[in-house]
């Protein structure tokens, strides 16, 4: 499971990466040719952060949150599990913690993972990430708040809840062809592995 989980990372890291660069020449072979685009989309990974018992895991959160902002990551994605049993203090401590980059400019774009996907879970989950899903974001009718996606630049980032997939397969498809022609990258975040 967790080379799975270090796969998807590493899938999605090279995605974000060439999301956020361009050619400064016909010559696209030479390594020195491409430069970031200003403005960019650059995305990080912000890996489960259950700290296990009622906590959350608050020090490498911060550690992983810290370093995204010094790389100048402006898009990131929490990948579920954010809390270990979806507690009101867990709540309290991961809101602490990405208050500070949300305001700092980061964006969040997180998406619930199997620790959260109670219905008494998903109420916490939905009156806490609220306030991160980005506004403009367009969600997936009957899972609002759960699947949703958004574009930046020509990145479409489409985000789904734990084991989501089989039911949003569809309206992924209808997302894809509502917005041909206004994305060259598309990264599909979820928890699953």
């Amino acid at each position: 499971m967790i080379k799975n989980k270090l796969k998807s990372a590493i899938a999605l890291g090279i995605i974000a990466s060439l999301s956020a660069c361009k050619n400064s020449s016909d010559d696209s072979s030479r390594k020195d040719d491409i430069e970031l685009v200003p403005g960019s989309v650059k995305l990080g990974l912000l890996p489960d952060t259950q700290g296990g018992g009622w906590n959350v895991a608050v020090h490498p959160m911060e550690a992983a949150l810290a370093k995204h902002q010094e790389e100048g990551v402006n898009v990131v994605i929490p990948v579920g599990d954010l809390t270990d049993n979806g507690s009101t203090h867990e709540w309290e401590q991961w809101v602490g913690v990405a208050t500070k980059y949300r305001e700092a400019g980061m964006e969040f774009l997180p998406v619930m993972g199997n620790h959260e996907t109670s219905w008494a879970y998903t109420v916490e989950w939905i009156e806490n990430m609220r306030h991160f899903i980005p506004e403009d974001a367009i969600h997936m009718p009957s899972a609002e708040w759960l699947n949703y996606y958004i574009i930046r630049e020509n990145v479409l980032m489409i985000g789904l809840a734990y084991y989501n997939l089989p039911i949003a397969f569809g309206w992924i498809q209808d997302v894809l062809a509502e917005n041909e022609g206004r994305f060259d990258h598309v990264v599909i975040a979820s928890h699953d592995a």
